[in-house]
């Protein structure tokens, strides 16, 4: 056995790829390619202790905060944003170190020197403007929405002494118009109004459909499943994840604000085309449609109950630690381009501290996961994410 020179894993004299980051193990900064076959015959090389992670980036952050620290005097400050998102917010008693106010979202990160007792009154405040629906609350940090779909987070950072808030709009905040060709014909018109479609091409689909109950959403995934989504699938109260017989991959995810997030990836283009042509009459495909249901009935019933058998499932919280762990990761490389040649540093330290929350809290998570004893499915999921989290850090040239 040899030593991966990226992540330090054991792996055998003659292995190209590293099972545990996905690198060329002869050298640190060659990611090697991963596809989902590869993936699952690296998932059995699991052995017992904690989960390795691309963390070299890490590294990089703290010698970056180091230096924000150095420079931190001087900061110039900004008044309180007054535009339309602004004002569906409580102002604060404090200038702002960084404020990016934009169409359909705004950030502000205050001044330092906010105390807790302003933090939590401004969290009631916030919730007595409407801010009250699927809220979570912990000690320091507050995220809910209002009955417009609008999403807000705050979070106070207890070492500068400062706060951070970001509102966004509603992702399915458009009108819905379902797509009649390419990727989006195999899969089930969602019959919705409200949402949007923000990637629509040949090879993916990539939307956000609003007004969706628990109740519909669980019937959309049971719709997909009728319509051959049903290969190595991972499916819990709000998320779903499977492929086809030809390799279209599907991800549903559902939303407590009522959004359901539907990513496709199409591998058999030909298929899409040939969907776009039986459903040239809108009449013909509803029709077609209603066919293929009742003909699948029993292979709905029995994927049912084969999910409840499975021994070999996702967990749905390794999925949203995983998860998590991507996000933090795509949030650090968002960071690291926003910087890159900016000098503004009062912004930088602010928007470096918050990241660190966020590393603290993803990683007491990690910590307490035994890389032996996840199931095959759940290590597969791993060696994905951390391939996708590889190839853009390289494409980022980080």
């Amino acid at each position: 056995m040899r030593s991966c020179n990226n992540c330090g894993a054991s792996i055998p004299e003659d292995a190209t790829t590293c099972p545990v980051c996905g690198c060329n193990p002869g050298t640190a900064s060659s990611p090697a390619s991963s596809t989902p076959e590869q993936g699952r015959k690296q998932s059995k090389s699991k052995k017992k202790g904690p989960l390795k992670f691309i963390l070299i980036a890490l590294a990089v952050i703290v010698v970056l905060g180091i230096g924000v620290s150095r420079c931190s005097e001087g900061q110039e400050l900004e008044e309180w944003p007054t535009g339309a998102m602004a004002q569906m917010i409580p102002s604060m008693n404090h200038k702002c170190s960084s404020v990016y106010d934009f169409d359909d979202s705004l950030s502000i990160n205050t001044e330092d020197g906010v105390s807790k007792q302003e933090f939590d009154a401004y969290v009631s405040e916030c919730k007595e403007r409407g801010f009250d629906i699927v809220a979570e609350e912990e000690n320091e940090s507050f995220e809910a929405f209002n009955q417009d779909g609008y999403k807000l987070t705050c979070t106070y950072h207890s070492s500068s002494k400062s706060v951070s808030i970001d509102l966004e709009e509603p992702k399915a905040a458009g009108t819905l118009q379902w797509p009649k060709s390419g990727p989006a014909t195999l899969l089930p018109n969602p019959e919705k109004s409200k949402g949007n479609v923000d990637v629509d091409s040949s090879s993916q689909l990539h939307a956000y459909v609003g007004n969706m109950s628990k109740a519909e959403y669980q019937d959309y995934v049971d719709k997909c499943i009728d319509l051959g989504f049903d290969v190595d699938y991972s499916k819990s109260n709000t998320y779903f994840e499977a492929e086809d017989k030809n390799g279209n991959s599907l991800s549903l995810t559902y939303e407590e604000s009522g959004v359901m997030e539907i990513s496709l990836d199409v591998k058999d283009k030909a298929a899409a085309k040939k969907n776009t042509a039986d459903e040239s009459k809108a009449d013909k495909a509803k029709a077609d449609t209603a066919k293929n249901y009742d003909a699948k009935d029993s292979a709905k019933e029995s994927a049912k109950k084969a999910d409840t058998k499975k021994t070999d499932a996702k967990s749905s919280s390794f999925k949203e630690t995983m998860d998590e762990y991507e996000t933090f990761m795509d949030d650090y490389i968002a960071f690291m381009k926003k910087y890159e040649k900016s000098d503004n540093v009062a912004a930088m330290m602010v928007d470096y501290a918050s990241m660190m929350d966020k590393y603290a809290r993803w990683a007491s998570k990690i910590e307490k996961i035994d890389e032996g004893e996840l199931s095959e499915s759940d290590y597969a999921y791993y060696v994905k994410v951390q391939a996708r989290v590889t190839e853009k850090l390289a494409e980022a040239s980080l």
